[in-house]
């Protein structure tokens, strides 16, 4: 037996909760619940945060690193979502302040941030050494959040199945490779025609 003031879960999906028979909910809860204005009439278990299938790119320009075409790649590419303006596998998406659709592309030519330096981890220009090494950003926008499907099934929350095996994983990689797919081969760019074939990465 283990006795503890404070005890923290460090599972993915909050299993230990589930599995010690703490008091936890999941998804949404109703205003009536607790209270704040804002929360909806009705709780529901399956309003989640989208899980997001993370993968790091460098920009070699003048290569060529586009990928295989995903089999369903055009099922992504069209699919809409009644809260997001146009394609999901676009420039454009909502400020998260504001609500209100912005366009952001991978690099913007002369504004202080685009898609490439909002989350990138490693800058060139930093480096004594600049002859080998690449810039690399990490794809974790929210072109890549997938909505699909919760992560944490509200019905079975001590599931024994792996998180990173769940049918939700697995519409995230396959998201982020026609995300990956669309920047190589789509995405509108300032100064070149659409795609960035440099862009290389290989998300698993």
């Amino acid at each position: 037996m283990v006795a503890a003031d404070v005890v923290l879960d460090a599972t993915e999906t909050g299993k230990l909760l589930a599995l010690a028979g703490a008091e936890h909910t999941v998804g949404a809860e109703s205003a009536a619940e607790t209270g704040e204005p804002h929360a909806p009439d009705e709780p529901n278990p399956d309003d989640q945060q989208a899980i997001t299938w993370c993968f790091a790119v460098e920009d070699r320009a003048g290569e060529d690193h586009t990928i295989a075409k995903p089999h369903d790649y055009e099922t992504w590419r069209d699919r809409r979502w009644p809260f997001w303006p146009g394609s999901q596998l676009s420039w454009t998406d909502l400020d998260p302040i504001r609500l209100r659709p912005r366009t952001i592309r991978l690099h913007e030519p002369g504004l202080r941030r685009d898609r490439w330096t909002y989350r990138r981890i490693g800058a060139r220009s930093l480096l004594a050494d600049r002859s080998t090494e690449q810039d690399v950003t990490l794809v974790n926008w929210p072109q890549n959040d997938c909505w699909t499907r919760p992560l944490v099934d509200s019905t079975d929350p001590t599931s024994a199945q792996p998180w990173y095996e769940s049918a939700a994983a697995r519409d995230a990689k396959a998201l982020s490779r026609a995300f990956l797919y669309w920047m190589q081969t789509e995405a509108p760019e300032p100064t070149a025609a659409p795609g960035t074939r440099g862009c290389s990465s290989a998300p698993t």
